[in-house]
This record gives C-alpha cells, sequence and structure tokens, in this order.
C-alpha cells in the first residue's frame, strides 16, 4: 500500500512542477495575449496586464476566456477578477481595459462555436460596449459577423457550429443565429430577457451549460511607425462603430488611434499618393505587398498617411478621389475636411513645404471600397528675386517681385529678407556702391519654410554719361548730320546741340531728350539743314536732372564740297589736330608766317589743296 501511496504523491508533485513549470503561471504569468495565443494545453492560466492580476482559462487553440453566461440571470458586469456561477464574466471592466490588442473573438457554448475577425465587435470588447448596437450593424456584411434578422429591425449575431464555413450557408438563420443584445452599455451578448437562447428560436440554455466569449491575439503588432522621413508610412486603425459622422468626427482627435486599435503599416515613397497602386478598393492596406503587421478586415478601418520632409518649395495639394470621408493635417493643424465619397474636391491647398513640414491624411472606410487619390505638384514659389543686372553705382534698385499672385495671396505668412540688406514689403530696396559686384540673397518665408533665392547686381561705375563716339557728316543738300553714342547713362536729362562760326563763340540748335538711366549702348542723332559755305563748329553739351553739366571736344566741318578735308578736334585744346584724309597742309599763323607747328594758343590757318581753312588752338 505504501509504494502505492508513493507514487500517487509523485504523480501529483510531478503533474503540479509540470503545470508550474509553463509561462502563465503566479510565478511567470503572461504579460501579454500574444503570449498565450501560442498555448496548445487548455488549462488556467496567470495574468499580469500592466498591474492588473487575475487567471482563467485558456483553450488549446491559445483563445482566452473573458465572460461567460449559464443561463440562470440577466447578468451583471463583473466586479472582481474571480470566476464564480453567479454573474457573466470573469474580468472586471478595469482589466477589460487593459487587454491591449486582439484581433479574434470566439463564441462556444452547446452546439456552437464561432470565431470571427469583425474589428467592431473587438472594439467593443475593449470599450465595454454592447457587441451589438441594433440598426447601426444592420446593413454590416453576413459573412463578417452580423446581420440583420428578416428586416425585423433586430440585429443577429451568426453563429456556426464548429469551424466557420467559406462558401454560403443557406440553412445558417433558421439553425445557427443567437441574438445580441441592443443598446445597453456592457457586455451583455445574449438577449435580457428570461428566454434566453442559444440559437434563433430554439431553447434556453440550462444552468448546468453555458456560453463563453473568449479573445485572441492572433498575431504581433509592430511597432507605430509615425511619420515617415522622406516617406510615406501608412498605418490602419479599426474604430470602435459605424455612426457615420461620429466616427469622421473622430479622426480629428489622435485618441481615436489607440495602440490596441492599431494593426500595422506599410510605407511607400512616392511624393503623391494614389492607393490603388498599393491595394485594392474592395480590400484593406493589409493587402499590400509591403504590409507589416495583422490582417484588417476589409471594412470600417481607418488609414493613416503619415510622412515628414518634402524638398524645399511650393506646392499644390489636389484630391481628385476620396472613399470615404478625408482630413488632412499639416504641422498637427487641420487644413482640409470632407465627409463624402468619391467626388473630385480640386485644389485643397497651396503653400510652402520643406524638410520639417509633417503632413498627415487620415481616410475612414465605413462599407464598400476604400481609396484615396492624392496629388502633390511643386509649383513657383510666388517670389522671384529678379534676373541678374548691371546697375549703376549709388541707384537704389529693388529686388525682388510677386510672379504668382494667387498663390502668394494664401501664404499666411509671407516675409521677405534680403541678405546684406533687410527689410520687408512689396520689394526690396538696395543700395549699390561703385565698382564691384554684389549677390543678394532673397528669402521667402511660408508656413514656417524658407525659400531663398540669388540676384547678382554688377556696379559699373558713377559716371553720369559715358561717350562711346560723337561725330559730325555732311549729308544731302549741304546739310550736316550730328551723331553721338552712350554706353551708359546715370540720371541724364537731355543733350544740347551748340554750334559756332568762329570756334569761340556759340549758340544752342536743338535739344534731344536722354535716356535717364541706361546700361546699354543707345544712339542719338539731330540735323542742321543750315547751309553754310565754310568751317564750322559743333559740339555736345550733356545736362543731368540735377541741372549739371558736362562739355564734350567741338568738331569742325565745311560741306560746300562733299569731299572737303575735315578738320578734328577743332578747337583744339592741346595743338594737335587730325585731318579727315591723308594729304599734305601747310600752317600759318594768324599774321601770315609759316610754321611748322601749333605751340600757343590763337587763331591758325591750315592750307590743303589751296583752300584755306581755320583752326583755333584755347
Amino acid at each position: 500500500m505504501k509504494p502505492k501511496k508513493i507514487s500517487t504523491f509523485l504523480s501529483i508533485l510531478f503533474f503540479s512542477l509540470n503545470s508550474f513549470s509553463q509561462t502563465g503561471t503566479s510565478i511567470d504569468p503572461f504579460t501579454s495575449l500574444s503570449q498565450a495565443a501560442s498555448l496548445t494545453t487548455a488549462g488556467t492560466y496567470h495574468f499580469n496586464l500592466n498591474g492588473n492580476t487575475f487567471s482563467t482559462q485558456v483553450d488549446a487553440t491559445g483563445f482566452v476566456l473573458v465572460a461567460i453566461d449559464f443561463g440562470n440571470s440577466v447578468g451583471e458586469i463583473p466586479t472582481s477578477s474571480s470566476m464564480s456561477l453567479s454573474n457573466r464574466g470573469i474580468l472586471t471592466p478595469t482589466i477589460l481595459k487593459s487587454l491591449g490588442f486582439f484581433n479574434l473573438t470566439r463564441i462556444s457554448g452547446p452546439t456552437i462555436d464561432y470565431v470571427s475577425n469583425n474589428h467592431m465587435f473587438s472594439n467593443r470588447i475593449r470599450n465595454n460596449r454592447p457587441l451589438c448596437q441594433g440598426g447601426t450593424d444592420a446593413s454590416y456584411s453576413a459573412n463578417s459577423g452580423f446581420i440583420n434578422n428578416g428586416g425585423t429591425g433586430t440585429t443577429e449575431f451568426i453563429s456556426y457550429s464548429g469551424t466557420v464555413p467559406n462558401s454560403e450557408d443557406s440553412t445558417r438563420l433558421s439553425q445557427k443565429v443567437y441574438h445580441c443584445l441592443g443598446n445597453i452599455y456592457g457586455i451583455h451578448w445574449l438577449p435580457s430577457s428570461n428566454a434566453q437562447q442559444e440559437a434563433f428560436n430554439q431553447g434556453g440554455i440550462a444552468s448546468s451549460q453555458s456560453l463563453k466569449l473568449w479573445i485572441k491575439a492572433s498575431c504581433n503588432q509592430p511597432i507605430v511607425p509615425g511619420f515617415g522621413m522622406n516617406t510615406w508610412n501608412v498605418s490602419a486603425y479599426s474604430f470602435n462603430e459605424y455612426n457615420n459622422i461620429t466616427d469622421f468626427n473622430s479622426l480629428s482627435n489622435s485618441n481615436v488611434f489607440k495602440a490596441e486599435n492599431y494593426y500595422g503599416y506599410y510605407s511607400n515613397n512616392s511624393v503623391s499618393i494614389n492607393s490603388d497602386l498599393q491595394w485594392s478598393q474592395s480590400l484593406s492596406p493589409s493587402s499590400a505587398s509591403s504590409w507589416v503587421g495583422c490582417s484588417v478586415a476589409n471594412d470600417y478601418f481607418i488609414t493613416r498617411f503619415q510622412r515628414k520632409g518634402f524638398t524645399t518649395g511650393f506646392y499644390k495639394i489636389s484630391l481628385p478621389n476620396n472613399d470615404d470621408g478625408v482630413k488632412v493635417f499639416l504641422n498637427g493643424s487641420e487644413i482640409f475636411s470632407f465627409n463624402g465619397c468619391c467626388a473630385n474636391q480640386g485644389v485643397i491647398f497651396q503653400g510652402g513645404l520643406c524638410s520639417s513640414s509633417e503632413l498627415e491624411i487620415r481616410l475612414i472606410d465605413y462599407l464598400g471600397n476604400g481609396q484615396l487619390v492624392l496629388n502633390i505638384e511643386q509649383i513657383s514659389w510666388p517670389v522671384d528675386a529678379g534676373i541678374n543686372a548691371d546697375v549703376i553705382g549709388g541707384d537704389t534698385y529693388s529686388i525682388g517681385t510677386i510672379v504668382n499672385s494667387p498663390n502668394a495671396a494664401l501664404i499666411s505668412s509671407n516675409t521677405w529678407a534680403s541678405d546684406p540688406v533687410t527689410s520687408i514689403g512689396s520689394s526690396v530696396p538696395v543700395t549699390v556702391t561703385p565698382n564691384e559686384t554684389i549677390t543678394y540673397t532673397l528669402t521667402s518665408v511660408a508656413n514656417g519654410c524658407s525659400y531663398s533665392d540669388e540676384i547678382t547686381l554688377t556696379v559699373i561705375g558713377l559716371l553720369p554719361v559715358e561717350l562711346i563716339s560723337f561725330e559730325v557728316n555732311c549729308i544731302e543738300e549741304n546739310s550736316k548730320e550730328i551723331k553721338w553714342s552712350t554706353s551708359s547713362e546715370r540720371n541724364s536729362a537731355y543733350f544740347t546741340i551748340e554750334k559756332s562760326n568762329d570756334g569761340i563763340n556759340w549758340y544752342e540748335i536743338n535739344k534731344v531728350q536722354a535716356a535717364g538711366n541706361s546700361t546699354s549702348s543707345i544712339q542719338y542723332s539731330a540735323i542742321d539743314n543750315v547751309i553754310d559755305d565754310k568751317t564750322v563748329y559743333y559740339r555736345l553739351n550733356q545736362v543731368d536732372i540735377d541741372g549739371k553739366n558736362k562739355l564734350y571736344d567741338a568738331k569742325s566741318i565745311i560741306c560746300s564740297d562733299k569731299d572737303m578735308v575735315q578738320i578734328y578736334p577743332n578747337p583744339t585744346t592741346d595743338g594737335k589736330f587730325i585731318l579727315s584724309k591723308d594729304i599734305e597742309y601747310t600752317i600759318f599763323d594768324s599774321v601770315g608766317n609759316k610754321i611748322n607747328a601749333i605751340e600757343k594758343s590763337g587763331v591758325y590757318l591750315i592750307l590743303i589743296e589751296g583752300k584755306l581753312f581755320k583752326l583755333i588752338y584755347l
């Protein structure tokens, strides 16, 4: 007898040691639901979820028991974590909130065993809400777990015995449906009446029997990616219920993106967004080839597109199509919102984007297709420093122009600043000094992004007028043409042409308006139609805007004979002169003495081919 007792004791000890050697014990409890998901041995296991300790049943496939009904009462939300026949659950609301992520639910009973990946069902358990929302779920797909009972308005949960089949089952309404409680908050998942039923119109649940609600995390969540740097991170979330406007407005609240509602993500390097290129409209983001995470049901999910970093520039964002509601955020502020489907919204934003810009698009899918097409195009920045230019020293020169005024008007902050000179306004005045080349940088700020454009100004000097040429020519009928050209002008008002018969006494014969300011070559001309049979003299007088003037050297000419030789400059200031053609000449002083060179001021005569020409030495 003794050996038998020892054997029995050793068996009990071995069983005890074996049961406590695995995780999920009181010494080494599970700290997440995903740890329990890999179990293959059913039993009672210990958990510690965020400091909430409890024990509950886990079946052989990793489903964790969270609620139970014995058919003996309406039941209430449990107030303790102990298993009892007097309540309908074994987990308190506090523990329910700490469960974290799970994506599968299971209901088992005497004749039914149904597994669902319905996201709303899971979220309602997490948030201590009724499993069915009456008419809210009436339109939900039967294959996903809810159906309307014959148009009566009563929403029922489809329950299969055993594994859920892939094909339709025409007998399920009469044989495999049990009711969910309507609009009473809490996990009351059977009808709140005395005639509690396991299946539609089929018997009650005996007190010796039970219906059980289980949950399971069948996959591991990746870390929430947040904003992708120079790429889109596209994550997906389930949401609690289908209530259209209310659910859409929740997109403005970051609390809707809870960790336990998060399923996974993929990344995309395109600047614009076209979800059709990654996943089918009729499916969900988890069907994208680069998806990381858990499978997302095809309806009632939120897609979150997040990107940080753009090439600095001015952008136009347009929304050709969305299905369903969409909200757009820039740097945390909502810039666009539309709760609808399938309409071209046109341009929804124009402004600056740069490496620090955070753009986020939140898309909600209710029932049916899910799609987002968002075009992001870089366009011209509304301000331009201008083209490089040659300028006159001492000028005030304005750089910067608005080249795209409609876009500029959309910028909330448009501050222009030039370096090295700073100013604010519609243009930036800069003062240039002579004989240098300066590169100015014009900076404009929009939506926290700075855009810079450069302009180089080359300063060409301070002279009011730079004369290239001045000449007088005989033309038809003894008239004279006076021509001159300038390479640059600064504050030039006009030119006067002065004439003299003796090179000493002068009078004005014409006035020509000047260009004012110029850095390019300009040609001028005037005609003197007075017939002169002897040598005459012309000189040019340039007058500035401020009244200052400058006289240029005179020219002499005789036009009685078109082949007549010309002498210039005449008068001369240094005793030197040039003939218009190569020919011999003789110089005489004022009393007729022949001399070899002009050495002092006075009037001289030049004999050329038998004709005397007067030359004045000032």
